[in-house]
C-alpha cells in the first residue's frame, strides 16, 4: 500500500524502497527488503528481486509485479496486491474469530474435567470406598474413570502425539495425502466450509492475476501452487491442460465436481462478456459470504453443545457423589 502511494506520487523506485525501509527498522521484513533494494540497485527488476524470497513474497506477488513492470502500471498493481492481501487477512480473521471462543471453551472444559477427575473426585470417593458397601452404578463408574485419569493421564498426550506423527507421515505419501484431502472435502459440515474456503481463495487469486495482465495459463499455474488441497490441484492441472488445447475455461471446469455449478455458470458468463476477472471476484465474494454465514451458524450451534456437554459431565459427577450420601443418610434414619 505504501509503495503504491509513493509510486503514484511520482517517486522513482530507487527512492521508494529506502523510504519504506526507514519505516520498518527493527522488523523481520527489514532484512528482506534491504536485500531487495540491493538487488534493484544492482540493476535487477523488482519482480526478480522479490522472487529471491519466495517464503515472504509468493509466486503470485512476483508475477503480478512483473506484469506491472511490463505494463508500466506498477503503482496500480501494488494497490491491487494490497487489496488482495487485506482480503486474505480478513478471511483468515473471520475464521479465527469464529473458532477462538469454542477452542477456549474446549480447553477450559478439558481443564475443569481433568481437575475434577484427578484432584477432587479421588478425595471425595475415598470416603465411600472405606465404607466397604455396594455403591450405586454412577459412583462406581466415576471412581473407575477417576482412577484411570489419575493413573494413566500421561497416555492422552502420548496418544495425541502418536496420532499426529502417524497422520503426518501418512500425509507425506502422495496416496495418503490425496485420501486425507478428499476426506476433508467430504466431512459433514466442516467439509463444505473447507470447500468454500478453497474456492474463495482460488477465485480471489485467479481474478487478481487476470486483472493485472497475467495470461490465463500462467495464472492457472500460479493458482495451482496457491491452492493447498491436492484434489483441487489435480483439477486445476486438468483444466490448464484442456485450456492449452483450445477448450474454454468454464467448459473445462465443468468436467470436475470440485468446481460448483454456480461458479461454472458465472465464469461462463464472464468469458462471454470478456469480464472473466470481474466474475471471479464476484465468485470469491459469493463464497466468502457463504463462509461467514456457515461460520456464524457453526459457532452458534457449537457453543451451546459444548456448554451442555460440560454441564452434563459436571452434573454426572455431582449425581455420582450425592447418591451414596443419600443412601447413607437413609440408613442413619
Amino acid at each position: 500500500r505504501q509503495m503504491s502511494t509513493l509510486l503514484s506520487a511520482g517517486l522513482p523506485l530507487e527512492q521508494v524502497l529506502p523510504a519504506i525501509l526507514a519505516q520498518i527498522k527493527g522488523t523481520a521484513l527489514y532484512t528482506v527488503l534491504a536485500q531487495v533494494r540491493e538487488r534493484v540497485k544492482e540493476g535487477a527488476s523488482l519482480s526478480s528481486a522479490l522472487a529471491q524470497h519466495p517464503g515472504v513474497f509468493g509466486t503470485t506477488y512476483a508475477t503480478m509485479v512483473q506484469a506491472g513492470e511490463q505494463s508500466g502500471a506498477l503503482e496500480l498493481v501494488m494497490a491491487r496486491l494490497a487489496d488482495f492481501a487485506e482480503q486474505e487477512m480478513e478471511l483468515r480473521r473471520k475464521i479465527w474469530s469464529a473458532i477462538t471462543y469454542p477452542l477456549l471453551m474446549l480447553f477450559v472444559g478439558l481443564g475443569i474435567v481433568f481437575f475434577l477427575m484427578v484432584y477432587v473426585v479421588p478425595r471425595i470417593t475415598e470416603i465411600f470406598v472405606d465404607l466397604q458397601r455396594a455403591l450405586p452404578l454412577p459412583t462406581t463408574i466415576l471412581i473407575a474413570v477417576s482412577t484411570a485419569f489419575r493413573d494413566w493421564w500421561f497416555l492422552a498426550p502420548l496418544a495425541g502425539l502418536g496420532a499426529w506423527f502417524g497422520l503426518s507421515r501418512y500425509a507425506r505419501k502422495p496416496q495418503g495425502r490425496r485420501r486425507l484431502h478428499s476426506w476433508r472435502l467430504r466431512m459433514p459440515v466442516v467439509g463444505r466450509l473447507t470447500h468454500a474456503i478453497a474456492i474463495a481463495r482460488f477465485s480471489r487469486t485467479f481474478g487478481t492475476l487476470l486483472a493485472n495482465g497475467v495470461t490465463l495459463l500462467i495464472s492457472l499455474d500460479i493458482v495451482r501452487s496457491v491452492v493447498s488441497n491436492v484434489i483441487l490441484q489435480d483439477a486445476v492441472d486438468s483444466v490448464s491442460k484442456e485450456v492449452s488445447e483450445g477448450a474454454g475455461l468454464a467448459e473445462a471446469m465443468s468436467r470436475h465436481d470440485v468446481f460448483p455449478p454456480t461458479m461454472i455458470q458465472m465464469l461462463s458468463a464472464g468469458e462471454q462478456s470478456g469480464e472473466l476477472h470481474s466474475m471471479l471476484f464476484k465468485v470469491a465474494e459469493l463464497y466468502e459470504n457463504e463462509i461467514s454465514t456457515r461460520l456464524a451458524i457453526m459457532t452458534s450451534l457449537l457453543e451451546p453443545v459444548m456448554i451442555l456437554a460440560l454441564g452434563g459431565i459436571v452434573g454426572f459427577v455431582v449425581l455420582a457423589v450425592l447418591l451414596p450420601i443419600f443412601e447413607m443418610s437413609s440408613l442413619v434414619r
